[in-house]
């Protein structure tokens, strides 16, 4: 069984899979929406378990409201969970060749045709900024 000290610091070490407490609240809303219940049926042939997603957001303000990080330990699993099927996906996929360098033309100039549009957006950028400066200055 692991330790008190090292669940904590293995919980610590992934806060940054930890995404905000409405994400949460949105993923279980839309995973519960009657159009999701329709659509899961469709694909899956049944309705997809959503109390995941719940137990995600309440652990998520519990976590906010005491500032204890055990209630995080559930959310960093459900995120690594969800990371692994994701990579494992990318990894298993046939269609794309992966690169183990770049291109070697990568650094060659862009056609006329993007560099124009290239261009126009970057004036369109200057003259919203220099748009915000003046109506900030006034």
């Amino acid at each position: 069984m692991m330790s008190e000290s090292k669940q904590e610091k293995v919980s610590l070490d992934h806060t940054w899979m930890v995404r905000p407490c409405t994400v949460y609240e949105e993923e279980y809303k839309e995973c519960s929406s009657v159009t999701a219940r329709f659509h899961q049926n469709y694909v899956y042939g049944r309705k997809l378990d959503c109390q995941k997603w719940y137990d995600d957001w309440k652990s998520c303000e519990k976590y906010l409201k005491s500032g204890d990080s055990k209630h995080l330990t559930g959310i960093i699993e459900h995120e690594k969970g969800r990371r692994a099927r994701r990579l494992e996906a990318a990894a298993n996929n046939t269609v794309w060749e992966y690169r183990s360098n770049p291109p070697t033309d990568w650094t060659k100039p862009l056609p006329d045709d993007l560099r124009l549009k290239q261009s126009k957006h970057a004036d369109r950028f200057v003259l919203y900024e220099q748009a915000n400066k003046s109506k900030s200055s006034q």
